[in-house]
């Protein structure tokens, strides 16, 4: 089973840290969200500004895309490894807030602007939508900075112009 294999993976990793810790996962929306217990290195698993808990996603990134096949069927679009719920509660929030926004926009069949989200949510939800609602709905992130906004947008995503970046 995936989510087996990509907490193993995590508890890997994190090990080398620390020996004791405790790996759990859940899914949320389709994403895996697989959480790290640590009663005594925290501090040292997250690193300085997030540093030692980004290395270890982009690892689990990796793993988890040659792990699943395209168009798998295992109700997991993208996971993401976190820290006594460092990252969870940003990632529930925004994905809560997609639910409805996917409604609003499929119904009313118009853009739909997200919240400012910072660059891991949004990253999450460009890829559930991409994975889940691909054909239906796509995103765009516009604006620069602490404006940069995320937009629901209805249809297929258009094919970009030769030379367009």
């Amino acid at each position: 089973m995936l989510q087996e294999k990509l907490e193993n993976f995590v508890r890997t990793m994190v090990s080398f840290i620390d020996e004791d810790v405790k790996i759990s996962s859940e899914i949320v929306s389709s994403v895996l969200i697989i959480s790290i217990n640590s009663e005594k290195m925290t501090n040292l698993i997250v690193g300085k500004q997030g540093q030692n808990l980004n290395s270890v996603q982009t690892l689990l990134e990796v793993f988890f895309y040659k792990n699943h096949p395209a168009g798998s069927d295992d109700g997991i679009s993208y996971a993401i490894v976190d820290v006594q719920n460092f990252r969870k509660n940003k990632i529930v929030y925004a994905l809560d807030l997609l639910e409805t926004s996917v409604k609003d926009a499929v119904e009313k069949n118009s853009e739909v602007v997200l919240p400012i989200f910072d660059s891991f949510a949004r990253k999450v939800v460009h890829t559930v939508v991409a994975n889940k609602f691909r054909g239906k709905l796509y995103t765009e992130s516009r604006g620069e900075g602490y404006d940069r906004k995320l937009f629901l947008v209805p249809g297929i995503r258009p094919e970009k112009e030769e030379g367009e970046i």
